[in-house]
Parts: structure tokens; C-alpha cells; sequence
């Protein structure tokens, strides 16, 4: 930061700086990150085996209906797709 020799050469941040630099700096209670730690450590909530191990198997069960469901799905070509859409399948339109 530069140092002015007149106030009104400075910018409002470079006051503001400098204001912020002549404030005392605070002191921190001793064990305050220990103590920090110890309340997240008591806030945290952990997920019961038995309910992690259910949501795996329904998204498992999920997977494979959805694979046996792909699977079984009769491949249709294209004349299918145009007669199930009722679309004119000749190339002859100005006939």
C-alpha cells in the first residue's frame, strides 16, 4: 500500500486499509479450535448400516428392471416407426 502524504490523496479503501491496520488485533481463547471440533463432532448424525446397506439394494433393484426392461424391448427398424406414426414412407411427394 502506498503511503500518502496528504488524506485527500487517498482513495476510500486505502482509508479504510488504514484504518483497519490501527485496530489491535483480539486475542484467541485457548482450545477454541479443539472445543470447535468437539461440537461438529457431537452435531454429526451417521447413517445406520442397515439403512445404507437398503438404499443399495433398491437402487440395485432398480438397475437391473430398468436393464431386463431394455433388454426384452424389441428392436424396431424404421418402416415400423414410420407405419406406427402414420408417416407416408415414399420418397415420391410430388407425384
Amino acid at each position: 500500500m502506498k503511503k500518502a502524504s496528504n488524506i485527500t490523496e487517498m482513495s476510500p479503501l486505502e482509508i479504510q486499509l488504514n484504518a483497519l491496520g490501527q485496530l489491535p488485533k483480539s486475542e484467541v481463547p485457548p482450545f477454541l479450535l479443539t472445543r470447535i471440533k468437539a461440537r461438529l463432532e457431537e452435531k454429526m448424525e451417521y447413517v445406520r448400516p442397515a439403512i445404507a446397506w437398503s438404499a443399495i439394494a433398491g437402487v440395485l433393484i432398480l438397475l437391473a428392471v430398468n436393464i431386463i426392461a431394455l433388454r426384452s424391448q424389441q428392436h424396431s427398424d424404421a418402416e415400423q416407426i414410420i407405419s406406427t406414426m402414420h408417416l407416408n414412407s415414399s420418397n415420391s411427394l410430388y407425384q
